[in-house]
């Protein structure tokens, strides 16, 4: 549980005021579960994403990004 907590705040120290996204990234990652995040665009989610990926050894990153058309 000791590498949890590094983890944590690791994440929480290079994503300010996201530590509700972190405990929930944490808590899916745990549970094994799909975590999707919802939001508006450049506020870190696929950033914050990608760095528990490059965190976590043998784990799966994976990224859609859809296209709008107006």
């Amino acid at each position: 549980m000791n590498k949890i907590k590094e983890i944590k705040e690791a994440l929480n120290k290079k994503y300010y005021e996201r530590e509700n996204e972190v405990e929930g990234l944490l808590i899916g990652m745990l549970s094994k579960q799909h975590v999707l995040f919802i939001g508006e665009a450049g506020t870190g989610k696929s950033q914050l994403s990608s760095e528990l990926g490059k965190i976590v050894n043998g784990s799966n990153y994976f990224q859609w990004l859809p296209q709008y058309s107006c």
